[in-house]
């Protein structure tokens, strides 16, 4: 049975060219963040999610180490609930052989055996097929990206949308 607390919420998320998004990430699962340069990936996972981690993390040392450490501002968001810590990732697999990607994931896994919620930017196909759930920014970079354009499991993406991401995969399963 799902509840809120197995998702990272986020709504009204304004953060650099993002449109006012609204969002849910599921927690201890291998979350693969996709689209094309510029749409806005790298503002949800690294300027959002991890910076608010961050800097909540941050709020619970003493005021004395606090002022020793990196600030983080706000994210431009009405809400983020939910957030815990996460294993985040830029483009693990960039450059590696499939054996070395299968290595990869098996590592991912065990971080979400442990209760971990594994946030993975990526554009890696092999990767993409093995997520637990995919969610696909732009339609395209700068100010024509900043949406959600699909967020679910890669079967529904394939399913039932027709995106750049989705028509990548079917192509790359000869559907």
């Amino acid at each position: 049975m799902s509840t809120n607390h197995d998702k990272i919420i986020i709504q009204g998320l304004r953060q650099n060219n993002l449109k006012n998004i609204s969002l849910e990430i599921p927690k201890e699962k291998i979350v693969v963040f996709t689209g094309v340069s510029g749409s806005g990936k790298s503002s949800i996972v690294f300027d959002t999610v991890a910076a608010e981690s961050q800097r909540q993390m941050n709020e619970t040392y003493s005021a004395w180490i606090r002022g020793r450490l990196e600030k983080y501002e706000k994210p431009k968001v009405d809400k983020i609930e939910n957030l815990s810590a996460s294993v985040i990732l830029d483009e693990p697999t960039t450059g590696l052989h499939a054996s070395d990607i299968e290595k990869i994931m098996e590592l991912l896994d065990g971080f979400v055996k442990r209760g971990n919620t594994v946030i993975v930017i990526e554009h890696n196909i092999d990767v993409m097929k093995q997520a637990d759930y995919i969610i696909d920014v732009g339609p395209d970079g700068g100010t024509a990206g900043g949406q959600i354009v699909f967020a679910g499991t890669v079967a529904d993406m394939v399913a039932n949308n027709d995106g750049i991401t989705a028509r990548y995969i079917r192509k790359d399963l000869n559907i």
